[in-house]
């Protein structure tokens, strides 16, 4: 699985990556998978963090944007 995307949170703590089909968090000090992102129907083509560096968002060629946020993982 090669990553497409890649964005840290404000704080440096979290790496979000986009694969294939779905967004990954990775905690980057142990670089253990946290939570993996519902599923989109076609590949994600971006990756972002709010400034507050709690909530991420990912975007496919589906045309649609999920945003998902830490303090619900």
């Amino acid at each position: 699985m090669q990553p497409r995307q890649v964005a840290f949170n404000s704080e440096g703590d979290y790496l979000l990556f986009a694969a294939s089909n779905r967004g990954v968090i990775h905690q980057t000090l142990d670089g253990q998978r946290c939570i993996a992102l519902g599923t989109h129907t076609k590949d994600v083509d971006c990756v972002d963090w709010s400034p507050l560096g709690n909530m991420c968002l990912t975007g496919s060629s589906d045309g649609t944007i999920r945003i998902s946020s830490l303090s619900n993982v």
